[in-house]
């Protein structure tokens, strides 16, 4: 009996590593900028053109705030940005 007990802790502790270095599907390589646009008087401005431009490729995305005022860019490459509305 006790080879099989041997085995099958072999058999548990490799299947564990295995499982381990699986990929996980929440893990990204993938950046967002997210935030919302006020006015002087702390007001949310909704349909104001937001503009994230890459500081290093140059690739700019655009969006409109919504009625919060709110814009969020999603999977952007690591880098600096520039963020103009």
């Amino acid at each position: 009996m006790k080879p099989k007990a041997d085995l099958a802790g072999i058999w548990v502790a490799v299947s564990l590593v295995l499982i381990a270095a699986l990929p996980l599907p929440a893990q990204t390589t993938y950046g967002k900028i997210v935030g919302n646009v006020r006015d002087s008087s702390d007001s949310v401005m909704a349909g104001v053109q937001v503009a994230v431009t890459n500081d290093a490729t140059g690739e700019s995305y655009t969006q409109l705030t919504n009625e919060l005022g709110a814009y969020a860019f999603n999977t952007l490459i690591p880098g600096a940005y520039t963020i103009k509305a």
